[in-house]
């Protein structure tokens, strides 16, 4: 099974609200055969954009930031219901891939040179006149 990188965005509401939202997310998550590794609160914060909830203008939402794994049915189901409900202002998910490397660290691979090219028609750009000066 893949994992799964889960930002979320609930509304502004009081401490007992967001709890209750957030705890409604994560059971509904558990229901759809989710298994939940870790929940970071990052704060409440301001919105990039206003969005609408249920006709209600939002500007600011609570972030967290919860790391899942589990078959990719489960999180589409448990995904479509909680862009149902009423308190949460946006989610998504994306999928996180631990193995990665540079592909330099990969065996046998080539050394890589990672040296700055300058542009092969250099001297022929720079010698050019360009734009209202040019006349």
């Amino acid at each position: 099974m893949a994992r799964y990188e889960m930002p979320i965005i609930i509304k502004a509401l009081g401490n007992e609200g967001v709890k209750a939202a957030l705890k409604r997310h994560i059971l509904r998550l558990l229901d759809n055969d989710q298994v939940i590794f870790d929940v970071k609160n990052l704060g409440l914060k301001r919105l990039p954009q206003v969005y609408r909830v249920v006709g209600e203008k939002q500007y600011e939402g609570h972030y967290f930031l919860i790391n899942v794994d589990g078959p990719i049915e489960g999180l589409r189901r448990a995904m479509t219901l909680s862009n149902k409900d009423n308190e949460i202002i946006k989610c998504h998910s994306c999928k996180i891939d631990d193995g990665w490397r540079p592909p330099c660290e990969a065996p046998n691979a080539p050394a890589c040179e990672f040296g700055e090219i300058r542009n092969p028609n250099y001297e022929k750009t720079a010698k050019t006149k360009h734009g209202f000066r040019a006349f």
